[in-house]
This record gives structure tokens, C-alpha cells and sequence, in this order.
């Protein structure tokens, strides 16, 4: 049986600032009469930024402008030199396949 040496990188907070760039998005669309939303982005967020998160992650171009984290691409560079085989998530096991799923494929070549 021959063995693979595979490296697996998850997109979001390792390679990509997605954090903060949602919540840089999400700034731009809270009217100026509403609190900013300081809570967690995930599935127990309010309906409404929910809502707009699913707006802004809708956007090809969104995901594609994702700022870089250096020490992740510097690690996955790594890896190619070491011949691994890369494999890249955009999504925690178990969660429902996210809206960027086919934009993780558009972006990747750009990035790597």
C-alpha cells in the first residue's frame, strides 16, 4: 500500500482573514441609527446579519479579495516544496456546504 503524505489547510482564519472581512462588510451595510453587531458570525447571529452575511458571501468577488494571512501561505508554500499534496477546506465538518464552496475553486489558482 502506498502512502500519500497529504497537508490539509482550512481557508477560513488560516490562509484568509474571513473574520474580518466579514465583519468589514457587514460595517458597510449597518445603517447609521443601528448598533454595530459585535456577537458571533455564525448560526445564532440574528436573522438580519445572517441575511446580510448570505448577501455579501453571494459576491464571487468577495471571496476572491480575501485578505491573506502570510504565515499560512508561508506554511503551505512549504508544503509544495516538500512535495505534499495539498488539500484545502473552506467549511467546519459537519456544517452545510457554504455559499463560497465553487468560489474556494476560483480563488485557490490565484492565491497558490
Amino acid at each position: 500500500m502506498i502512502q500519500e503524505n497529504i497537508a490539509l489547510f482550512d481557508m477560513d482564519g488560516v490562509l484568509v482573514d474571513y473574520d474580518r472581512a466579514l465583519r468589514e462588510s457587514l460595517e458597510k451595510l449597518r445603517s447609521p441609527f443601528e448598533p454595530s453587531y459585535d456577537g458571533v458570525l455564525h448560526d445564532d447571529a440574528p436573522a438580519y446579519i445572517r441575511a446580510r452575511s448570505d448577501l455579501i458571501r453571494s459576491e464571487e468577488n468577495w471571496w476572491a479579495n480575501l485578505p491573506k494571512f502570510k504565515l499560512g501561505f508561508d506554511i503551505y508554500n512549504l508544503v509544495i516544496l516538500l512535495g505534499m499534496k495539498q488539500n484545502l477546506w473552506g467549511t467546519r465538518p459537519g456544517q452545510k456546504l457554504p455559499l463560497h464552496r465553487s468560489a474556494n475553486h476560483l480563488r485557490c489558482p490565484e492565491f497558490l
